[in-house]
């Protein structure tokens, strides 16, 4: 099972929902990313965990290695710690924030 955390940016304030790492659920593989084009954090689906025989919808395969917010390419996986992608101070876990888990 996936999950998702808040964080937050501890000098501008940006905040963002993503895993803040490489997370894995039953169907898909997520890596937290810098959107170069949108400038965000993002998931982006990085691998597609299908049953043998069972075959990959290309609208899905389509999304693989994309900004989930404007669908571009120019992503940037996440160094830990995690620049913030408006300020370039440190984003981290928001540790009273929300969490929410995937499959």
């Amino acid at each position: 099972m996936g999950a998702s955390y808040d964080h937050v940016c501890g000098d501008c304030g940006y905040k963002a929902h993503v895993c803040g790492e490489r997370s894995v659920g039953i169907a898909a593989v997520l890596e937290t990313m810098t959107c170069n084009d949108c400038k965000d954090l993002v998931d982006v689906l990085v691998d597609i965990r299908m049953c043998r025989g069972t075959g990959v919808d290309p609208e899905i395969e389509e999304e693989r290695g994309r900004c989930p917010k404007c669908k571009s390419d120019a992503v940037s996986p996440c160094v830990v710690p995690m620049p913030c992608p408006k300020c370039g101070g440190v984003v981290a876990r928001d540790e009273n924030g929300g969490v929410t888990c995937w499959d």
